[in-house]
Protein backbone atom coordinates (compact mmCIF):
# COMPACT_ATOMS: atom_id res chain seq x y z
CA UNK A 1 0.00 0.00 0.00
CA UNK A 2 1.57 3.37 -1.28
CA UNK A 3 1.57 5.89 1.46
CA UNK A 4 1.88 9.75 1.25
CA UNK A 5 2.60 12.76 3.63
CA UNK A 6 -1.19 13.00 4.50
CA UNK A 7 -1.69 9.43 4.33
CA UNK A 8 -0.85 7.19 7.40
CA UNK A 9 -0.79 3.30 8.84
CA UNK A 10 -0.91 3.56 12.44
CA UNK A 11 1.01 0.03 12.27
CA UNK A 12 3.43 1.17 9.79
CA UNK A 13 4.60 5.07 10.60
CA UNK A 14 7.40 6.30 7.94
CA UNK A 15 10.26 7.56 8.51
CA UNK A 16 8.86 10.73 8.88
CA UNK A 17 5.85 10.23 10.78
CA UNK A 18 8.26 8.60 13.44
CA UNK A 19 10.34 12.06 13.28
CA UNK A 20 7.08 13.76 13.65
CA UNK A 21 6.00 11.94 16.91
CA UNK A 22 9.28 11.57 18.84
CA UNK A 23 12.24 14.67 17.61
CA UNK A 24 10.00 17.16 16.69
CA UNK A 25 8.60 18.18 19.84
CA UNK A 26 11.64 17.73 21.68
CA UNK A 27 13.94 19.87 18.75
CA UNK A 28 10.49 22.86 19.57
CA UNK A 29 11.15 22.88 22.82
CA UNK A 30 14.92 23.10 22.68
CA UNK A 31 14.37 26.28 21.01
CA UNK A 32 16.13 24.99 17.47
CA UNK A 33 15.89 27.38 14.64
CA UNK A 34 13.26 26.35 12.09
CA UNK A 35 15.94 26.00 9.18
CA UNK A 36 17.66 23.06 11.23
CA UNK A 37 14.71 21.48 12.00
CA UNK A 38 13.58 21.83 8.35
CA UNK A 39 16.89 20.27 7.25
CA UNK A 40 16.64 17.25 9.88
CA UNK A 41 13.05 16.83 8.10
CA UNK A 42 14.18 16.61 5.05
CA UNK A 43 16.69 14.24 5.75
CA UNK A 44 13.70 11.23 7.07
CA UNK A 45 13.23 10.93 3.73
CA UNK A 46 11.39 7.95 2.57
CA UNK A 47 12.86 4.76 1.77
CA UNK A 48 13.70 5.09 -2.70
CA UNK A 49 12.75 1.64 -3.06
CA UNK A 50 11.11 2.04 -6.44
CA UNK A 51 11.71 5.76 -7.53
CA UNK A 52 13.62 4.86 -10.13
CA UNK A 53 10.49 3.70 -11.87
CA UNK A 54 8.31 6.92 -11.61
CA UNK A 55 10.58 9.72 -12.32
CA UNK A 56 11.83 11.48 -15.97
CA UNK A 57 14.92 10.94 -17.70
CA UNK A 58 16.91 12.71 -20.13
CA UNK A 59 17.31 10.81 -23.42
CA UNK A 60 20.03 11.85 -26.19
CA UNK A 61 17.52 14.57 -26.96
CA UNK A 62 14.95 15.35 -24.51
CA UNK A 63 13.49 13.88 -21.73
CA UNK A 64 10.97 10.79 -21.06
CA UNK A 65 9.04 10.59 -18.04
CA UNK A 66 8.30 6.83 -16.51
CA UNK A 67 5.10 5.66 -14.69
CA UNK A 68 5.57 2.04 -13.15
CA UNK A 69 3.51 1.85 -10.31
CA UNK A 70 3.19 -1.90 -9.90
CA UNK A 71 5.81 -4.53 -9.37
CA UNK A 72 4.83 -6.42 -12.83
CA UNK A 73 5.44 -2.70 -14.80
CA UNK A 74 8.59 -2.36 -13.28
CA UNK A 75 9.91 -5.49 -13.99
CA UNK A 76 8.44 -4.68 -17.83
CA UNK A 77 10.61 -1.84 -17.81
CA UNK A 78 13.57 -4.03 -15.83
CA UNK A 79 13.46 -6.50 -18.91
CA UNK A 80 13.12 -3.80 -21.42
CA UNK A 81 16.07 -2.30 -20.22
CA UNK A 82 18.14 -5.41 -19.99
CA UNK A 83 18.49 -4.46 -15.66
CA UNK A 84 18.33 -7.50 -13.42
CA UNK A 85 17.06 -6.09 -10.40
CA UNK A 86 17.42 -8.03 -7.37
CA UNK A 87 14.73 -6.64 -5.24
CA UNK A 88 12.31 -8.63 -7.51
CA UNK A 89 14.12 -12.09 -6.53
CA UNK A 90 11.76 -14.40 -4.10
CA UNK A 91 11.98 -13.40 -0.55
CA UNK A 92 14.36 -10.74 -0.76
CA UNK A 93 14.56 -8.17 2.00
CA UNK A 94 13.39 -4.29 0.15
CA UNK A 95 14.08 -2.66 3.15
CA UNK A 96 17.53 -3.83 4.12
CA UNK A 97 20.49 -1.48 3.77
CA UNK A 98 21.65 -3.36 0.70
CA UNK A 99 18.29 -3.24 -1.01
CA UNK A 100 18.13 0.53 0.10
CA UNK A 101 21.62 1.01 -1.96
CA UNK A 102 21.04 -0.66 -4.97
CA UNK A 103 17.45 1.38 -5.24
CA UNK A 104 19.56 4.90 -4.96
CA UNK A 105 22.72 3.50 -7.36
CA UNK A 106 19.16 1.80 -9.58
CA UNK A 107 18.48 5.37 -11.07
CA UNK A 108 22.30 6.39 -11.89
CA UNK A 109 22.08 3.16 -14.21
CA UNK A 110 19.24 3.82 -15.89
CA UNK A 111 19.66 7.61 -16.34
CA UNK A 112 23.13 6.23 -18.16
CA UNK A 113 21.03 3.52 -20.34
CA UNK A 114 18.21 6.05 -21.07
CA UNK A 115 20.73 8.88 -22.14
CA UNK A 116 21.88 6.47 -24.97
CA UNK A 117 19.14 6.95 -27.19
CA UNK A 118 16.06 9.69 -28.21
CA UNK A 119 12.98 9.69 -26.76
CA UNK A 120 11.41 8.71 -30.11
CA UNK A 121 13.47 5.09 -29.46
CA UNK A 122 12.56 5.04 -26.38
CA UNK A 123 9.19 5.49 -26.70
CA UNK A 124 9.17 2.84 -28.91
CA UNK A 125 10.74 0.27 -26.76
CA UNK A 126 8.78 0.74 -24.06
CA UNK A 127 5.21 0.59 -25.38
CA UNK A 128 6.21 -2.37 -26.82
CA UNK A 129 7.13 -3.57 -23.54
CA UNK A 130 3.70 -2.33 -21.99
CA UNK A 131 5.59 0.30 -20.05
CA UNK A 132 3.41 3.88 -19.21
CA UNK A 133 5.36 6.63 -20.63
CA UNK A 134 5.47 9.63 -22.25
CA UNK A 135 7.82 12.31 -23.76
CA UNK A 136 7.76 15.54 -21.02
CA UNK A 137 5.77 18.49 -21.87
CA UNK A 138 5.79 22.03 -20.67
CA UNK A 139 2.71 22.56 -19.41
CA UNK A 140 1.99 25.93 -22.26
CA UNK A 141 2.40 22.68 -24.40
CA UNK A 142 -0.61 20.96 -23.35
CA UNK A 143 -3.21 22.81 -24.98
CA UNK A 144 -2.45 20.90 -28.24
CA UNK A 145 -1.55 17.49 -26.93
CA UNK A 146 -3.03 14.69 -28.73
CA UNK A 147 -4.08 12.54 -25.71
CA UNK A 148 -5.07 15.68 -23.65
CA UNK A 149 -7.15 16.52 -26.66
CA UNK A 150 -8.43 13.03 -27.42
CA UNK A 151 -9.48 12.33 -23.27
CA UNK A 152 -11.16 15.72 -22.91
CA UNK A 153 -9.30 17.10 -20.82
CA UNK A 154 -8.48 20.04 -22.73
CA UNK A 155 -11.40 22.17 -24.19
CA UNK A 156 -11.99 25.01 -27.07
CA UNK A 157 -14.61 27.81 -25.49
CA UNK A 158 -15.08 31.57 -27.13
CA UNK A 159 -15.16 34.05 -24.77
CA UNK A 160 -16.92 37.40 -25.43
CA UNK A 161 -13.84 39.42 -25.85
CA UNK A 162 -10.91 37.30 -25.90
CA UNK A 163 -12.60 35.14 -29.16
CA UNK A 164 -11.17 31.48 -28.66
CA UNK A 165 -10.21 29.90 -25.83
CA UNK A 166 -8.56 26.73 -24.66
CA UNK A 167 -8.20 25.56 -21.51
CA UNK A 168 -8.98 22.59 -19.08
CA UNK A 169 -11.96 20.15 -19.29
CA UNK A 170 -13.29 18.45 -16.32
CA UNK A 171 -11.00 15.77 -14.91
CA UNK A 172 -13.96 13.40 -13.72
CA UNK A 173 -16.08 11.50 -15.81
CA UNK A 174 -19.72 10.84 -14.10
CA UNK A 175 -21.60 8.12 -16.45
CA UNK A 176 -24.96 9.56 -14.55
CA UNK A 177 -23.77 12.90 -14.47
CA UNK A 178 -22.03 13.47 -17.48
CA UNK A 179 -19.67 16.77 -17.15
CA UNK A 180 -19.31 19.08 -19.72
CA UNK A 181 -18.19 22.86 -20.44
CA UNK A 182 -20.75 24.39 -22.57
CA UNK A 183 -19.21 28.23 -22.61
CA UNK A 184 -16.45 30.14 -21.70
CA UNK A 185 -16.48 32.19 -19.06
CA UNK A 186 -18.44 35.43 -18.68
CA UNK A 187 -16.90 39.35 -19.59
CA UNK A 188 -17.15 41.59 -17.11
CA UNK A 189 -20.80 42.28 -16.70
CA UNK A 190 -22.10 40.08 -19.47
CA UNK A 191 -24.70 38.32 -17.95
CA UNK A 192 -26.18 41.02 -15.80
CA UNK A 193 -28.88 42.05 -16.93
CA UNK A 194 -30.09 38.37 -17.76
CA UNK A 195 -29.65 37.57 -14.21
CA UNK A 196 -31.59 40.34 -12.76
CA UNK A 197 -34.52 40.37 -14.76
CA UNK A 198 -34.84 36.65 -13.58
CA UNK A 199 -34.79 38.40 -10.29
CA UNK A 200 -37.86 39.94 -11.11
CA UNK A 201 -36.08 43.59 -11.84
CA UNK A 202 -37.78 45.49 -14.85
CA UNK A 203 -35.72 47.35 -17.62
CA UNK A 204 -36.44 50.90 -15.22
CA UNK A 205 -34.61 49.51 -12.27
CA UNK A 206 -31.87 47.93 -14.03
CA UNK A 207 -30.94 50.94 -15.57
CA UNK A 208 -31.22 53.07 -11.76
CA UNK A 209 -28.80 50.32 -10.77
CA UNK A 210 -26.22 50.77 -13.30
CA UNK A 211 -26.53 54.58 -13.51
CA UNK A 212 -25.84 54.45 -9.29
CA UNK A 213 -22.97 51.84 -10.21
CA UNK A 214 -24.57 49.20 -8.04
CA UNK A 215 -23.87 46.74 -10.63
CA UNK A 216 -22.38 46.56 -14.07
Amino acid sequence: MQQSSLTQLDNYPTPRQAWRDEDLPLLKEAGVDFSDIYSAYRDQRHNPEFAAYYQPYETSDWVISIGCLSNPLRQKMANALGVHDIRFEPGYDRESPESIKFAEDLILVYRKIFSGKTTAEWMTILNDAGVPCGPMRFIEEMVYDEQALANGMIVETTHAVAGNTRGPGPLSTMSESPLEITRGAPAFGEHTDEILQEAGYSAAELKALKVNEDVF
